[in-house]
């Protein structure tokens, strides 16, 4: 329909759409611009449809996961600058790009999400007889699409190819300032040291950590551990007697000890639930809390761990991960059994427990016991004997009762009962 409009006016004799043509065509558009999106499934992930603290129980991870997805959702409202989210396999990083391209695409935006090794494919393939996207069609819209959002950057196979198209494409949008989301596969470090120089340049880019790469194992709680610190240990027991209260006392102390430096080892040996893994994961939160690293894991665990290395799907090889428990700066081993299932994991602790010895690395250990003697008395004579060493070696008996046993600690009514 042409425009109603006065004599010198621009519109004057122009066809312009009717209301109903533009909302169709609007919505035609915006067909437009999702399939030329690709997206695929990532459809799915908008921000409405991304917890806001992301799924890691941990304090640390969900704070950091709030900060990237309040800078993800600033950015997809107004698209400028660098976004570059780094963080371990299964953080968040892919789904919080995905809800900005989805976004852009909601508000007629032009944006682009593409993989890096996919992006490198389909430029190989571009070279082909039968490509129906020209090559220099397809690496134009890369360097100039209005928003990019590059995922898995770091998972593609290096070639020199490969890197120099890569530096082509973040160079080039770095050099124009066009808004841009990368995606890391690997941490910052191991980048190319060109991209990582375009990454990082603090004028355009804000780097967002989802989470620790590389974290040594065992340096964190499960969410059920995380109350037990000093200040929450009770030493008055659940109804101990004067005697078992001094043991509890007694353990605090020299727990507390160990804490704040002491190079003594430090065994802890009760019945179950009289405290020995809270004041072990006690020691571990002091340190945490004065940035000391410390490693903090059941026998089980460690066992597990170290068993994993052989999986064919191991990353990280038996040697390194037996060197990174032995030398840890304070291993503490929660829940150590008189004796092992299997004799290799009986020599695996034999041989973990005398290095750290001779080598006069802090270890704390809790044992189950009901008397001292039968608890050491399962362990190989060499490691008995370095346990018994008074000089290097601390042994605290806690005696008191069961701390879970709630029937003990509820109040009494109607006389002894």
């Amino acid at each position: 329909m042409k425009a109603t409009a006065p004599l010198g006016d621009p519109l004057f004799g122009k066809v312009v759409p009717c209301e109903c043509r533009g909302r169709l065509t609007a919505e035609e558009q915006y067909a437009r611009l999702l399939r030329g999106s690709g997206l695929g499934a990532l459809r799915r992930c908008t921000f409405e449809s991304l917890s806001p603290h992301g799924r890691s129980p941990h304090p640390e991870d969900r704070r950091r996961y709030a900060e990237a997805r309040q800078a993800a959702q600033a950015f997809a409202e107004n698209p400028s600058g660098w976004l570059v989210f780094t963080g371990p396999s299964g953080s968040g990083k892919t789904h919080l790009a995905a809800a900005i391209v989805n976004r852009c695409l909601e508000r007629g935006q032009m944006a682009l999400y593409v993989s890096t090794p996919d992006l490198l494919d389909r430029l190989r393939a571009a070279f082909a007889p039968w490509s129906e996207a020209p090559y220099d069609a397809l690496f134009e819209q890369v360097c100039t699409v209005p928003v990019l959002v590059l995922d898995d950057l770091g998972a593609h196979a290096s070639t020199p190819w490969a890197e120099e198209k890569l530096f082509q494409v973040i160079n080039t949008r770095w050099r124009e300032a066009l808004p841009t989301v990368v995606v890391l596969a690997t941490p910052l470090e191991q980048v190319d040291e060109r991209l990582r120089t375009r990454l990082t340049d603090p004028k355009v880019s804000r780097v967002l950590a989802l989470g620790v790469w590389g974290e040594k194992p065992f340096t964190r709680l499960s969410p059920e551990r995380e109350p037990m610190t000093f200040a929450t240990f009770r030493v008055e027991g659940n109804g101990a007697t004067e005697e078992q209260r001094r043991s509890l006392e007694a353990a605090l102390r020299a727990a507390r000890a160990v804490a704040q430096g002491s190079q003594q080892w430090l065994v802890l040996v009760g019945p179950p639930g009289c405290g020995k893994t809270h004041l072990a994961v006690a020691i571990y939160q002091e340190r945490a809390r004065r940035g000391e690293p410390a490693l903090v894991a059941s026998v089980a665990e460690l066992l597990e761990y170290l068993r994993a290395a052989f999986a064919p799907d191991s990353r990280v090889p038996y040697d390194r991960r037996f060197d990174e428990l032995k030398n840890a700066p304070l291993l503490i081993l929660d829940d150590l059994p008189p004796q092992v299932e299997t004799r290799w994991a009986a020599e695996r602790l034999h041989h973990l427990l005398l290095y750290r010895y001779d080598h006069h690395l802090p270890t704390v250990i809790t044992m189950q016991s009901g008397q001292e003697g039968n608890a050491l008395e399962g362990l190989s004579p060499t490691l008995r004997s370095r346990l018994k060493d008074q000089r290097w070696v601390t042994v605290v008996r806690i005696d008191a009762p069961d701390y879970r046993d709630r029937a003990r600690s509820a109040p009494r009514r109607g006389g002894r009962g």
